[in-house]
């Protein structure tokens, strides 16, 4: 009979979602049997159809159907730049973000709305939460708002609030309220709220 060897199972499910997590890297930086390509103006990515289909309802309603891009076997991505479009993949296989700062949330945020990566725009809106300035309020509301989402705006909103006498004064503000009427005035409209 022969002895089946033991395992020390602390701290297994870590190491696994470690391992995994470094497999689907590997996997995509490596393009190992991918079957479609991202097309930015600048530089093409091999990427796994089914791990699209797994993060994004809309890649998944994209190649479930015989739209033009599964035939194709590419979709033209040229709304984005190659760095939001590497960052974006690198999310959707390994459910992480390096070095993110504040342009690149902005643009994997748009990103994150576009294709309806949900969890990617949670993070990238919490990085941007967390970076707020009375300088970068007002295009963070515009993002948001333009986004259709309400909790991440209510946040920029009560930041703007709490801050009011900064951003209410400030030649930024001014402009906002030029181009984004309807926003700049529920914003105002808060304050006589509370």
């Amino acid at each position: 009979m022969r002895s089946v060897p033991k395992f020390n199972m602390s701290g297994k499910q870590s190491d696994d979602a470690s391992s995994l997590k470094e497999d689907f890297k590997h996997l995509y930086t490596e393009g190992t049997l991918s079957d479609i390509t991202l097309c930015t103006e600048t530089e093409s990515f091999n990427a796994h159809s089914a791990v699209l289909c797994a993060r994004s309802p809309v890649f998944k309603a994209m190649f479930s159907d015989d739209m033009k891009e599964k035939i194709k076997g590419s979709v033209d991505i040229v709304d984005l730049d190659a760095d939001t479009v590497r960052r974006m993949l690198l999310y959707m296989y390994t459910d992480s973000l390096e070095d993110l700062q504040w342009g690149s949330a902005l643009r994997l945020y748009e990103a994150a709305g576009k294709y309806e990566i949900l969890t990617l725009r949670k993070k990238c809106s919490d990085f941007l939460e967390d970076h707020l300035s009375p300088t970068n309020a007002c295009d963070v509301l515009v993002l948001a708002d333009r986004h259709h989402d309400n909790d991440f705006k209510a946040v920029v909103q009560t930041y703007i609030i709490e801050r009011d006498k900064f951003v209410f004064c400030s030649e930024k503000w001014k402009m906002f309220m030029k181009n984004n009427s309807e926003v700049a005035a529920e914003t105002m409209h808060k304050v006589w709220e509370k």
